[in-house]
């Protein structure tokens, strides 16, 4: 208590700034890790039973995104005011082939395999499925075929996992945040032990380093440092539950 009185207003800022930081960010990271969904559109919509059917929400563009899977694979997908499908997933009656639909229209044809992490598409003649390249004109974003292109409408690869059922995933990740907290801890560390890690950095390079005093540069460089360390232990904290 002795040595936090004995501090400047700027130390002591920065000091409780280090305290202050993991425990604000903390409720943000149990929340954030413990939302498994699916992971669509850098968003993650969370899962839950409705009527027998699975439906997976949230929020993209600001707007709500509703998966809706029936018990037979049928998959249903609103977004704002915008609804896409019914999509389906018919097995080929010879061979491991699929079909997928959007109502009557065949979207895909060939087959599938499952890595275990994530599901590979190939067309009827073995090629792998491609999604289709986007080219820009007069700030529209378009398809291949030259059709206007919408973000958020699924692809065949999205229809097929949720008609699977996708792997769940979350955002965040624990070691973000210890890392935040180690960051912080050493900036404290920092400000505690300012004087003490001068002088035993010094006695490295001259003889009687204790009778030495820091100079003004050496007390500004001392708070430029814990600054830009607490910028940087913020940025991990954010960054970390994205």
């Amino acid at each position: 208590m002795e040595r936090f009185k004995a501090l400047d207003v700027y130390s002591k800022i920065v000091l409780i700034l280090m305290l202050v930081l993991p425990v604000v960010f903390l409720p943000f990271y149990i929340k954030t890790i413990s939302r498994d969904g699916f992971s669509y559109r850098d968003a993650i919509l969370t899962v839950h039973q409705e009527h027998g059917a699975t439906v997976y929400s949230g929020k993209i563009g600001g707007e709500t995104a509703e998966f809706t899977v029936s018990e037979d694979g049928e998959v249903l997908f609103r977004h704002g005011s915008k609804t896409y499908g019914p999509y389906t997933v018919r097995g080929q009656e010879n061979g491991d082939g699929v079909d997928i639909y959007d109502g009557n229209t065949l979207l895909f044809r060939g087959r599938y395999e499952f890595d275990g992490e994530m599901y590979w598409l190939y067309n009827e003649d073995g090629t792998v499925h491609s999604f289709g390249g986007y080219w820009y004109g007069d700030g529209q974003e378009w398809n291949s075929d030259r059709t206007p292109n919408d973000p958020v409408k699924p692809t065949v690869y999205d229809i097929l996992s949720l008609a699977k059922g996708p792997k769940l995933t979350h955002k965040g990740t624990w070691l973000s945040w210890f890392a935040g907290l180690f960051f912080c801890a050493v900036n404290a560390g920092s400000v505690l032990f300012a004087d003490e890690l001068f002088y035993l950095r010094l006695s490295f390079r001259v003889s009687n380093a204790y009778d030495a005093e820091p100079s003004e540069l050496e007390l500004v460089g001392r708070r430029f440092g814990w600054a830009a360390m607490a910028v940087w232990a913020l940025i991990v904290f954010a960054v970390g539950l994205r």
